[in-house]
């Protein structure tokens, strides 16, 4: 469990992707929407070219410059609370 903040950035999700991609661990983002808007645009452009892949059942793909193996069994789970300050709307590609 990884709990989120306004400053998370699309650097570290990509971090989390590669290990998770490679491993085959999960993930839960708590307080997702706490995430700035851009960021989380970001974040569901990586989110997708795993699951692509993932769907696509490669065993090596790239990502962010680098060739990863992929084990298919990693994920990603969100928590988020939609009422708060602080709290961004999701974008419409989550």
């Amino acid at each position: 469990v990884y709990n989120c903040g306004h400053g998370i950035d699309y650097k570290l999700f990509a971090r989390f992707f590669k290990g998770l991609a490679c491993s085959g661990a999960w993930i839960c983002l708590d307080e997702f929407n706490r995430v700035p808007l851009d960021v989380l645009s970001v974040f569901a452009q990586q989110y997708l070219q795993v699951q692509s892949a993932i769907r696509a059942r490669l065993i090596e793909f790239n990502f962010e410059d680098d060739t990863l193996a992929l084990k298919w069994n990693s994920n990603v789970a969100v928590t988020f609370n939609p009422k708060g300050f602080g709290r961004t709307p999701l974008p419409d590609n989550l």
